[in-house]
């Protein structure tokens, strides 16, 4: 589960990319100090009797010129956004972004200065929250699937499916393995049997199906143990529109 992060404050901005749970710093493409900025302001808000009200002036053109860098990183890499953030800050942020679609939530604090070790640390419940709400969308679309007779599950009728190439969303158990051997046709499978001591047998016909799919186009999300058991640890959505 990669994504990206921004760390707000009245000073500087700062954005990550969390990839394989290893941060790294994105430079925008756009000042990412609030003191670039300072200049302009004051030419634009002379007229401003009211310190308070040219400091929220220069912050909110601040946070509007971070959101457009932001956009061109969203762009780019394709990932949602968490938002970090005093509440004043966030609360700014909110009223100017256009890319609150993207974002998955926002986290209340001081966080400019913590370290990478820190801030994962900080993440971890959004993180497990989020993962918990990906896989519950996860349930209903194969409910949905199952309803509309578009859900083929279990390893036969997966594999079945995604040579035919009619995968649009495989949902597959984390350390789900399924060595197996051809059928009489490409499309049918059988559980390989070790006590053949068969030369020529599929190693793992999950990583098959996993190919496959992408192959054809459609999308691979893994999900916890346990949680596909009733349908024999692995589905596949077929192609068609979702309700």
């Amino acid at each position: 589960q990669n994504y990206l992060l921004t760390i707000l404050s009245g000073k500087e901005s700062k954005v990550f990319l969390n990839l394989k749970g290893e941060f790294i710093p994105l430079t925008l493409n756009v000042p990412d100090k609030i003191e670039a900025y300072k200049k302009d302001s004051a030419e634009k808000t002379a007229n401003f009797s009211d310190e308070s009200e040219r400091k929220e002036i220069l912050l909110d053109k601040f946070l509007h010129s971070t959101d457009n860098g932001l956009t061109a990183i969203i762009q780019e890499h394709k990932l949602p956004l968490f938002v970090m953030g005093t509440e004043k800050t966030i609360g700014h942020f909110k009223r100017v972004t256009h890319n609150a679609n993207h974002v998955i939530d926002y986290i209340t604090g001081n966080y400019e200065s913590e370290t990478t070790a820190e801030l994962q640390k900080i993440m971890a419940p959004y993180i497990a929250k989020w993962k918990k709400a990906a896989q519950n969308g996860l349930m209903k679309k194969i409910d949905e699937a199952m309803s509309q007779k578009k859900l083929a599950y279990g390893i036969q009728e997966v594999w079945k499916a995604s040579t035919e190439k009619k995968g649009k969303i495989l949902v597959v158990e984390k350390n789900f393995m399924y060595p197996a051997e051809h059928g009489s046709n490409p499309n049918v499978i059988y559980k390989y049997d070790e006590n053949l001591n068969s030369a020529f047998y599929i190693k793992d016909a999950v990583d098959d199906i996993i190919e496959k799919v992408l192959e054809s186009g459609g999308d691979v999300e893994f999900v916890d143990e346990g949680l596909l058991s009733e349908y024999g640890k692995i589905v596949l959505i077929e192609y068609y529109e979702f309700l």
